[in-house]
């Protein structure tokens, strides 16, 4: 059960100076291992993916999924086949459990499920040249994360920050964390 304000989603979405006095907003609820995502139609018309973290993602972890998404999106190559960043900033709320999440609003992209489409040679061909043309813009995109790894590094020495040893710890907590979650994914099972 999704529980947040109702002003939440349009504050997201609009200015709120700019809203017409009555909004038709509808959700559903989309498959997800570990994030909330949702199908948000407003008015019957405009439809967006509203992303709700799970407990265990940090801020950074989200701003760093939208620079990549903002990267991506500037290449004429992909951009259309790249969801768009539709909020200005990451709001975060608490859910029932009392974990802090994070929301994001990003555009939706009509399309199919690959896995409920029938093979054809068609749908091989343009998954194929989408792959094809998002590896080429990843391999780009490394260049950028390496300036971004350049600043951290930079950053952490000018901190005393032992980023090798932080990195190890973290890693250490995410595999202590996250060994056994892959085992009851049902989605994973055959």
């Amino acid at each position: 059960m999704l529980i947040l304000p109702l002003p939440f989603f349009p504050r997201l979405l609009f200015d709120m100076n700019n809203l017409k006095s009555s909004i038709k907003l509808l959700l559903k609820k989309l498959d997800s291992e570990r994030d909330k995502n949702y199908l948000v139609t407003l008015n019957n018309k405009k439809k967006y993916i509203l992303k709700i973290s799970n407990a265990f993602e940090t801020k950074k972890v989200i701003e760093l999924q939208d620079y990549v998404l903002s990267s991506l999106n500037k290449r004429s190559s992909i951009n259309k086949i790249i969801p768009k960043k539709i909020h200005n900033k990451i709001k975060s709320y608490t859910d029932q459990n009392n974990s802090k999440c994070y929301v994001r609003i990003l555009s939706f992209i009509e399309g199919k499920v690959f896995a409920n489409s029938k093979n054809s040679i068609e749908l091989e061909i343009s998954l194929g040249t989408y792959i094809g043309l998002l590896s080429k813009e990843l391999k780009n995109l490394g260049d950028e994360l390496s300036d971004v790894l350049f600043v951290l590094i930079c950053l952490a020495n000018q901190t005393g920050i032992d980023l090798e040893k932080s990195f190890y710890q973290n890693l250490n907590n995410k595999t202590r964390r996250d060994n056994k979650r892959h085992l009851s994914n049902k989605k994973l099972k055959s």
